[in-house]
């Protein structure tokens, strides 16, 4: 075997022993990509038995729609009462001033288009937010040897979520709400007991119950 041949094959070998590299693998699963309309789940269709990553948006609440009309209220009037002064004394930037309020609208509710992508790769998970389609954010990333508990957010497991131990709480899904949320508490890399929720695939759990066993709980009630 050639000397090239050798080492593509050890660089393949090392991205997938590491979650660093996923972003290496989800290039090379694009083509395979698959969008379920009713829930929104964006998922591979081509993932190995060991690697799997899909993207659930966060629903909108009539909160969220309160804090949009809100947003776009308050930068209305601050606009037309300093424009007004603006006018008054340097009326040739009112354009230049109109499309920095339109940028600042345009930056503050891209916070409002919120998705959570979820990763499994070579023993590991991690979980990020993407606001706005561009900005990303770690909120989590474990090892699931390192995984206590995982199970539906049922009544039968609910006191679970009340143990005293656990320091954080990472809310990683689209509603509480939702017919396929979980809960996973884990160790940190620190030692701390962190709680996160998150909607669960048929294939989310049965490999986290790969590597953790009876510490990961089934359920009927997952569709896909």
């Amino acid at each position: 075997m050639a000397k090239n041949d050798i080492g593509n094959n050890n660089q393949m070998n090392q991205a997938d022993k590491s979650l660093r590299n996923h972003r290496t693998l989800r290039g090379a699963l694009n083509n395979n990509q698959s969008y379920n309309t009713a829930s929104g789940l964006k998922s591979n269709a081509g993932y190995s038995n060991n690697y799997m990553e899909y993207l659930v948006p966060k629903k909108n609440t009539a909160g969220t729609t309160m804090a949009k009309i809100g947003i776009i209220a308050a930068l209305a009037i601050v606009f037309f009462i300093t424009s007004a002064i603006i006018a008054k004394y340097v009326p040739y930037i009112i354009a230049v001033y109109l499309t920095l309020y339109i940028v600042l609208g345009w930056y503050l509710l891209r916070f409002f288009s919120v998705e959570y992508e979820y990763v499994i790769a070579a023993g590991e998970m991690e979980m990020e937010v993407i606001y706005g389609r561009r900005q990303r954010k770690k909120l989590a990333n474990f090892k699931l040897k390192d995984v206590e508990f995982c199970a539906p957010y049922e009544e039968a497991y609910k006191n679970r979520i009340s143990n005293p131990e656990i320091k954080k709480v990472v809310n990683a899904c689209s509603s509480m709400s939702a017919k396929n949320l979980y809960f996973i508490i884990y160790k940190n890399e620190k030692g701390e007991k962190e709680l996160m929720y998150f909607d669960a695939l048929k294939k989310t759990v049965s490999i986290l119950k790969f590597y953790t066993g009876s510490s990961t709980v089934d359920s009927d009630k997952l569709e896909f």
